[in-house]
């Protein structure tokens, strides 16, 4: 009866340690957790470290291709998206635009000053917004495919430069027209039709260059043109 007593005491006293020590615990909460720590064995008797100290350490290749993962799942081929959005962009200049440079190229054909005041107030208010387009387009071929950009700017430099000097000078003209007196108005009227011009030319040349296709020479690589 003795003995049978005593193990039941020494039961009740190991009970009330596991409870006490358990409270501790909760009181003292999560720990943070070291990496250069020894994990406890489970017959340590040392806790575990509780889930909520486990850092997020998720890296980020990782991430990208989870991501990469759950588009592909999807059915959604981003290339293909970033291309309709340039195309669509070209598309708005080209619209836009070219109401512009239609009245650059018809200026000098109209003698009447007044008739000329009319036809390039009618552009007035949307000017600068529809070369915005353009940038857009240029701005997103560079930064979706940096590869395809390398090689239409390199192939494309000398009618692309062309191109944007003409874009200016025709913009510097413009604004300058408004400005000018009645004895420097004609400079800037010729300014502008050249201005015109020289934009005009140099698209449609960049156009049959593109069409006409390009002969890459250089380091071999793995990625499309168009796929960056």
């Amino acid at each position: 009866m003795e003995l049978r007593f005593a193990s039941s005491a020494f039961r009740v006293d190991v009970d009330s340690l596991k409870t006490s020590y358990m409270l501790k615990l909760v009181a003292k909460g999560p720990q943070p957790y070291d990496e250069h720590s020894p994990e406890p064995s489970p017959h340590s008797g040392r806790p575990t470290r509780p889930l909520s100290a486990v850092p997020d350490r998720i890296d980020s290749c990782d991430r990208v291709a989870g991501q990469q993962e759950e588009i592909a799942a999807m059915g959604i081929d981003l290339p293909v998206i970033w291309a309709v959005i340039i195309g669509f962009g070209l598309m708005m200049y080209v619209v836009m635009d070219g109401f512009d440079l239609g009245i650059g190229i018809l200026f000098p054909f109209i003698r009447d000053r007044s008739a000329r005041d009319t036809v390039v107030n009618t552009v007035a208010p949307v000017w600068d917004g529809n070369e915005t387009w353009l940038v857009l387009g240029g701005a997103t071929l560079m930064g979706v495919f940096p590869l395809a950009y390398s090689v239409l700017l390199s192939a494309l430099y000398i009618p692309i430069l062309f191109m944007l000097s003409g874009l200016i000078w025709r913009g510097v003209a413009f604004e300058f027209r408004f400005k000018a007196d009645e004895a420097h108005r004609p400079f800037w009227d010729k300014a502008f039709a050249w201005g015109s011009y020289i934009a005009t030319f140099s698209q449609g040349v960049t156009l049959g260059a593109f069409i006409n296709g390009f002969k890459v020479t250089g380091p071999p690589t793995t990625a499309a043109v168009l796929t960056g």
